[in-house]
């Protein structure tokens, strides 16, 4: 039996637990029995983002804010937002936003995102249907809390010009 994989995704749970606000209320340290969980992300899907991605756009509907990147360093550190722990299913948090991974214009998958405290995962779409889920890593947890600060940010700016 290949016990490394078992390390590694303890590894990263730990990890991406240690990023958030309150560990204590993330859903993957629920000890139920009867917990289902998403399929996990494979390898193969993080390989097809590194190998053929070209465009990558975040979106957060009901925001006044995007972003979009067509930089290949940045679409490779996107990747390190994914780690190998279990979403359960479902995840008990609203989606904030939606990663849209696209090769030459030609959509490659979209990953849905669920960002709230002690509730960080991202859902792999295809085709409307879910193929893979994981809990966040620190590196996305802190990515997306620089990315609402900072619509807050012009939020309060808009705000403030109108006064």
């Amino acid at each position: 039996p290949n016990t490394n994989t078992t390390d590694k995704t303890e590894k990263a749970s730990t990890d991406a637990n240690a990023a958030t606000a309150n560990p204590e209320q993330n859903t993957t340290n629920n000890q139920n029995p009867n917990q289902k969980f998403m399929p996990y992300v494979t390898i193969e899907m993080i390989q097809r983002i590194q190998n053929e991605a070209t465009q990558l756009d975040i979106t957060f509907p009901g925001k006044p804010m995007s972003v979009s990147q067509s930089n290949k360093q940045s679409i490779l550190q996107s990747v390190t937002f994914f780690t190998k722990a279990p979403a359960p299913d479902p995840i008990p948090c609203p989606s904030i936003g939606r990663i849209f991974y696209a090769a030459e214009g030609e959509s490659l998958y979209d990953v849905e995102v669920y960002f709230s405290q002690g509730c960080t995962y991202c859902v792999f779409i295809e085709n409307n249907e879910t193929i893979g889920a994981c809990l966040m890593s620190p590196q996305g947890v802190n990515f997306f809390n620089q990315i609402i600060n900072q619509g807050k940010q012009m939020t309060n700016q808009a705000k403030q010009g109108k006064q």
